[in-house]
């Protein structure tokens, strides 16, 4: 994917990965497709998002 970007590779094959997308949906889709793989750093909003997401999800499969 042309606009993904590695920054950084750890010693124990973590990558730290920043993407150029045009719109926020391009954000949403590119998270999800690395679920469970993927911990969002920043920006927070989308953090926030995905780990309020991600709280729905489990508090509707759960019951």
């Amino acid at each position: 994917m042309q606009s993904q970007k590695i920054l950084e590779e750890f010693d124990n094959g973590d990558l730290k990965i920043s993407f150029e997308v045009s719109h926020d949906e391009d954000i949403d889709n590119i998270i999800k497709s690395w679920l469970p793989d993927i911990e969002v750093c920043e920006p927070k909003k989308y953090r926030d998002q995905i780990i309020s997401e991600l709280h729905e999800y489990l508090d509707r499969i759960e019951n």
